[in-house]
């Protein structure tokens, strides 16, 4: 006689998670480094699946080197073990009791592992060899150390809403180098193309860094000082647009100087543009350059006010309907017209329809 259990998909089972782990170590480590972490205490929990670094690496898609290195990191703060030969790729994981850890002390002195998770780096005071390390993962570990940087990748991760993968935090890093900016510029550039503009695209935020780098940009007051300018412009031609009743139609950089031309070289406003778009009613097509070709010739004319250019389109809508009126032609008749009596049609048909 024996007892069983039905055996129950893993995936329906909750994996235990210390919270000295949560507090303590996840919200200073690399977020790559915590996946590897969590994925590995899953699969620690579950006794039929076969783990390795290989099969972490191909679930979170990520290179195998960069996997190593999460364990390296995570003994180097004393929450796993392993024996580490500084070549091979596989080697068996063991993670520490965390609860025994802290109330023993051991491994988990407070001023030694909050110092190593702050820095969320490998100092001169652990025993690892930054040389089993891929450049890409130092590189990130050591811009790590600042503050800024890990806030901004942070902000970076929220506004895409995913975690960064370390081409991603490898490429900002070289955005900030190459274009001598700040890390809140970087953020902002993300939120203005994923949030604003809905280009969901890492090439068009650097098209935007690129802009403020020959701008001359080098920090966000200046680039916010230049958004207010422009959308404060941009709200012009949108607006103006409504008004001409094509709300939908997107402004040239070709017609939005037609249009800086009317205010600032003509110095209309839009009272005056508006009256002029009045006759669009004469145009199958209304355009831009149907209106500049308007404007131009009232500018030419001096026309200055509302009233002047009233007065213009009451003279040509009245030269219009004077060329519109014309005396109507005399039919050619090809034919012999026939003589009929004053009630003829009208018996017939009614006789037609009676029947």
């Amino acid at each position: 006689m024996s007892f069983t259990l039905e055996k129950i998909n893993s995936n329906l089972l909750d994996t235990s998670v210390n919270n000295i782990f949560i507090s303590e170590f996840m919200p200073q480590a690399d977020g790559t480094f915590v996946k590897v972490y969590l994925l590995a205490l899953r699969f620690a929990q579950d006794d039929d699946i076969e783990a390795s670094n290989e099969k972490i690496a191909e679930v979170l898609k990520i290179p195998v080197i960069d996997v190593v290195s999460a364990w390296r990191f995570w003994k180097s703060v004393g929450i796993v073990d392993f024996d580490d030969d500084g070549d091979s790729l596989s080697f068996s994981v063991l993670f520490k009791d965390l609860r025994a850890l802290y109330l023993s002390g051991s491994s988990l002195d407070k001023n030694s592992a909050n110092n190593s998770l702050s820095q969320n780096t490998y100092d001169d005071e652990l025993d690892i060899d930054e040389g089993d390390l891929s450049s890409d993962t130092k590189l990130i570990i050591e811009v790590n150390k600042d503050d800024g940087v890990k806030k901004m990748f942070q902000d970076v991760a929220h506004i895409v809403r995913r975690p960064l993968n370390t081409q991603e935090k490898i490429k900002i890093i070289k955005w900030l180098r190459d274009y001598n900016i700040s890390c809140e510029m970087i953020s902002h550039a993300y939120s203005y193309a994923y949030d604003i503009l809905k280009k969901k695209s890492p090439a068009y935020v650097e098209t935007i860094i690129m802009n403020w780098y020959d701008k001359g940009f080098t920090n966000l007051s200046q680039v916010m000082s230049d958004f207010n300018v422009m959308n404060d412009s941009q709200r012009n031609y949108n607006k103006l647009m409504q008004s001409l009743a094509m709300p939908f139609k997107n402004v040239s950089d070709f017609e939005k100087k037609i249009i800086d031309k009317w205010y600032d070289d003509f110095n209309y406003g839009n009272d005056i543009i508006l009256k002029a778009a009045e006759n669009f009613i004469y145009t199958a097509k209304p355009s831009i350059a149907y209106l500049d070709a308007i404007l131009e010739a009232w500018h030419k004319e001096g026309i200055k006010t509302v009233e002047d250019a009233e007065r213009t389109n009451e003279l040509y809508r009245s030269d219009r309907k004077n060329n519109n009126t014309k005396k109507p032609k005399a039919r050619v008749k090809d034919f012999d017209e026939r003589e009929y009596p004053d009630d003829y049609l009208s018996d017939t048909y009614e006789g037609n329809w009676r029947k």
